[in-house]
């Protein structure tokens, strides 16, 4: 009996070890358009109101993509700051666009309506092409994009401040959006 659980033992380590070898290029594959300072992967969308768009769109403005769900704790604990820095920095040309995994578009008129979130939303299955073209696995995941469409960075949101205050070259000092 020994020997069997060995055996089994034995096969199941081999198979996690030939896992770990073939995983990491999968994921590797999944990013391999996210390079900081490159062009940001361009996608085209219908929004939650019907409109057409696409990333390109926002060539001259500051965006973040932001991957979310309402089902999502941290998402829905960074709701009230991220609403905030929107707030703050959208007249100088800052825009997010949220890219929504998984959910009805009534079940995010609600949250967002409750929790005044107004820039544009996206639907996404729970395996839609931008989330595969931008290779999200976490919620929340942003990515900020300068004016040139260049990805600045993937980020948390505590960052999002600095780099916009960067970006927009104002001093990086407290302000209302911190």
């Amino acid at each position: 009996m020994a020997v069997g659980r060995g055996t089994l033992l034995d096969l199941v380590i081999i198979w996690l070890f030939a896992l770990s070898l073939t995983a990491p290029v999968a994921l590797a594959a999944d990013h391999a358009e996210i390079d900081l300072g490159r062009l940001a992967p361009d996608f085209s969308f219908v929004d939650i109101d019907g409109a057409e768009g696409a990333l390109s769109d926002y060539r001259g403005k500051v965006v973040l993509l932001e991957f979310w769900g309402s089902w999502c704790g941290p998402c829905r604990a960074d709701t009230p700051k991220l609403v905030e820095i929107y707030d703050s920095f959208n007249p100088l040309g800052f825009e997010i666009v949220a890219i929504d995994r998984g959910e009805t578009r009534e079940t995010v008129n609600r949250y967002n309506a409750k929790n005044g979130v107004t820039w544009r939303q996206v639907l996404q299955a729970e395996d839609g092409p931008i989330l595969e073209q931008y290779g999200v696995r976490t919620y929340p995941t942003y990515f900020l994009i300068d004016r040139d469409g260049k990805i600045v960075e993937e980020l948390r949101l505590w960052k999002l401040p600095s780099l916009l205050n960067e970006l927009f070259d104002l001093p990086d000092e407290s302000s209302s959006a911190r």
